[in-house]
């Protein structure tokens, strides 16, 4: 687009040539440049009309039952699904511009084929467990120490997953259900009218509508890759936006509830266990749906006891403290450990019975692991 002073150049040089005295032989040159382009307009005119005719022509022949001069219609497909070498989705597109979901249109089956088989995973309450989101490299030092291991859906490889099989471990494969992450491959899923305000501290993600029909398929594919890469279960996170009113949504517990129950029935119907992050005021209405709780700092907010249902339920309540600075060391003694742990286990704050760790709040591997009682 031309600047103002652009314009205002060219509008001073057309005055100065409408201003230009007129000689005799500027008119006589004006005229003959008049009739030279009127021919030659002329000359074009008929052309065009002769090469219409014969493209007429030649398209009437042709017979084409579409009617196109081509025959041919627009690729208006979406871009295949395809695994990088992560197992993630990904695309010849650039994924914040376009889906990598090729059968993203519809919900109800047609993402993959359900099963109703009810052999999905089940952990009891205790299982021990380790989560890493924020890896030192590229992929997880795995110690191998633990029964569950809780990592990225995305970043992580399927080489992962297929390693902790064979040494019998269980995976239970993170994402965000409740937020768009505009990292994601999967971001361009997201419409402008999907998402609401961003989540304070997290740069470049925003809270969901979870009620969408559109989100809802963009967390089956998501679902699908889990089958792919070879998860046992899910960790669907951010579902409590009801209890974050800043993210202008007007979400309630009961969209959370029916969510939850979409989430969970999917996960099922894929042979896949699903848990229940955070969320705690309506940890005891979707017990039946989930496999476990996911907690962050109960014992610290002082709410460990709305989860206590799940360890009367005989399941595990996945809980992560994050110390002060001052007990992140890792020369602590067997004494110490128990000590300082024994400050988050205690039974009277709730959190008895519950599979509790220390980690840093980046969630790296660093990890210490708190007695159940």
């Amino acid at each position: 687009m031309a600047s103002t002073t652009d314009k205002e150049a060219h509008t001073a040089v057309q005055e100065a040539e409408e201003n230009q005295p007129v000689y005799p032989h500027t008119k006589t040159r004006n005229w003959k440049k008049i009739v030279a382009i009127l021919v030659a307009v002329m000359l074009a005119i008929i052309a065009l009309a002769v090469g219409l005719g014969v493209g007429l022509t030649r398209g009437s022949d042709t017979g084409s039952a579409s009617g196109s001069g081509s025959g041919t219609s627009p690729d208006t497909s979406s871009p295949a699904v395809t695994v990088n070498s992560t197992g993630s989705p990904s695309s010849s597109t650039s994924s914040n511009d376009k889906c990598p979901y090729s059968n993203l249109a519809t919900i109800g089956g047609t993402l993959t084929t359900p099963t109703s088989s009810n052999s999905w995973w089940k952990p009891s309450a205790g299982t021990t467990w380790q989560i890493i989101l924020s890896p030192d490299s590229d992929q997880p030092k795995l110690t191998y120490d633990y029964e569950v291991y809780d990592l990225d859906l995305f970043d992580v490889p399927a080489s992962t997953f297929a390693d902790l099989h064979s040494r019998g471990k269980k995976v239970m494969c993170y994402f965000s259900a409740g937020s768009a992450e505009d990292w994601r491959s999967d971001y361009g899923c997201f419409s402008d009218a999907d998402r609401g305000a961003g989540l304070a501290g997290w740069a470049g993600e925003n809270w969901l509508v979870t009620n969408s029909s559109n989100v809802r398929a963009v967390m089956l594919a998501r679902l699908d890759l889990a089958v792919q890469k070879g998860c046992d279960g899910v960790d669907p996170d951010n579902v409590d936006g009801y209890d974050n009113s800043e993210n202008r949504l007007g979400l309630t517990e009961e969209d959370a509830v029916d969510y939850i129950r979409f989430l969970a029935d999917a996960a099922h119907a894929r042979n896949l266990a699903v848990g229940l992050k955070n969320a705690g005021s309506i940890a005891e209405t979707v017990l039946d749906s989930v496999e476990w709780e996911v907690n962050e700092e109960c014992i610290e907010l002082e709410e460990c006891a709305q989860f206590d249902v799940f360890i009367k339920a005989g399941k595990p309540v996945f809980n992560i403290e994050y110390p002060p600075e001052d007990h992140i060391d890792n020369d602590w003694t067997q004494d110490e450990e128990v000590a300082r742990c024994g400050l988050y286990a205690d039974a009277a704050t709730g959190a008895s019975g519950f599979s509790t760790v220390l980690k840093k709040h980046i969630v790296d591997e660093w990890i210490k692991t708190c007695p159940l009682s």
